[in-house]
This record gives structure tokens, sequence and C-alpha cells, in this order.
């Protein structure tokens, strides 16, 4: 049975991706959210219950077991730009 999640970011499940990861967890109440959901194309207006800005791939595996216990929707998206690759961060937004 999956833990709903608390838009709030209350939740014990987001309180402990928080913890396991090295990376931020971003919840619709939390400072930057509305930042990070925008995207480059002004008319997509998408607004998931949860952003976590990953640091390496144990970051990406914990936010995936996360999503998939769960049962979250994934949409990953790659900040990369002007960043060299090696130190390019991936975000996820549920």
């Amino acid at each position: 049975m999956s833990e709903a999640i608390d838009p709030a970011g209350a939740g014990e499940g987001l309180t402990e991706l928080r913890r396991s990861l090295g990376g931020a967890v971003l919840a619709p109440a939390d400072d930057g959210f509305d930042a990070a959901r925008r995207c480059f194309n002004a008319l997509v207006d998408r607004r998931p219950a949860v952003i976590v800005r990953c640091l390496d791939a144990d970051d990406v595996r914990r936010a995936f077991d996360f999503a998939r216990a769960h049962a979250l929707e994934v949409a990953p998206y790659a900040e990369v730009g002007t960043i060299p690759p090696d130190t390019a961060s991936a975000r996820a937004a549920w």
C-alpha cells in the first residue's frame, strides 16, 4: 500500500526522502518550489507533488524508489545548460 504524499511536505515519507538524499527535495509549500517547477516554455504550467534535485546516481535511485513506492508519475529533467556535464544536476518532478 502506498502512502499519500502530503502537499505541505510534512508526510513521514517525504521527510525520510529528504533525509536520504544529498540533493534538495521541494514540496509545494517550500521556498523555491515555484521557481523550480517553471519550464522554459511559458505555455506549460505543471504543478508536481514533489521536485527532487539529485546530486548523484544514488539520489536518482532513491528518488525513483520513492516514486515507485508512492505510485507517483515521474518526469525526469536534466539541467545541463552551461555547466560541465560531470557536474550537471538532474531533477525529477512528480
